[in-house]
């Protein structure tokens, strides 16, 4: 009989076979989900699964909706100040103190900076001479600083008939009824400013998730005559309803 030679090895058990096969599956998880794996040390891998055989469970799940996943909350303020945030307006009937030529003009949102004690973003206007103006929001609630002091814009809550001061004049709040129509589209839980009772044909109208959609400077007798417009686009989608 021939002997068997000392440097041939031996061949392993199948046990043996079924560990090393274990071992190379769990390594082969942990290359692919990287150094932030959180596989514990010891912990059992399982093996792949056979498509051919799990065909029949993954038929009877669900489908799900990629769209429905990645749809954001509706923004529910009256102005969605962000940083680098814009809006378009068609402003036409030029004149007053507030020219501005007609055609599409573009306010932009720079930033923020501290105002008066409060932290204010900082809004560039389109038209005039380009001013860049403060805007203080919180909530429902705005205000700008003019003359060296705040003054509301809107004033929380808001309230259909509400009045506050404004420059030696008032401030007089309307709900619209109905939604508004602009050439950006319809909106929804819209709100009116006019300056009460000496000139209510000047106005400004803000939409909830929108901001400043529509803008009224009075009429031909009126020292703010000019500068109507209306909201025509801006850098975030807008919730309008449908036509």
């Amino acid at each position: 009989m021939r002997a068997r030679s000392p440097l041939r090895r031996r061949r392993r058990p199948r046990s043996a076979q079924r560990r090393r096969s274990s071992a190379l599956l769990a390594l082969g998880v942990a290359l692919a989900f990287g150094p932030d794996c959180t596989c514990r040390r010891g912990a059992k891998v399982a093996p792949p699964v056979d498509a051919a055989d799990d065909a029949g469970d993954l038929a009877t799940e669900p489908l799900v909706d990629a769209a429905a996943l990645d749809a954001a909350p509706p923004d529910t303020r009256i102005y969605p100040f962000e940083e680098d945030r814009w809006w378009d307006h068609r402003y036409a009937n030029p004149g007053g103190p507030y020219d501005c030529k007609p055609g599409v003009h573009r306010t932009t949102i720079a930033g923020r900076r501290a105002v008066g004690g409060r932290e204010a973003w900082r809004m560039k206007t389109a038209c005039g001479a380009k001013q860049e103006i403060a805007v203080a929001v919180e909530g429902d609630e705005l205000a700008t600083w003019f003359n060296g002091k705040w003054l509301h814009l809107l004033r929380a809550p808001l309230q259909d008939g509400a009045r506050w001061p404004w420059a030696g004049s008032r401030m007089r709040l309307t709900r619209e009824p109905t939604p508004v129509k602009v050439e950006a589209g319809t909106f929804d839980d819209c709100w009116t400013v006019t300056l009460a009772p000496e000139l209510p044909s000047v106005s400004t109208t803000y939409c909830r998730g929108v901001g400043v959609v529509r803008v009224r400077r009075g009429g031909p007798r009126s020292n703010y005559a000019g500068n109507d417009a209306e909201l025509v686009g801006a850098s975030f989608p807008l919730p309008a309803l449908p036509d």
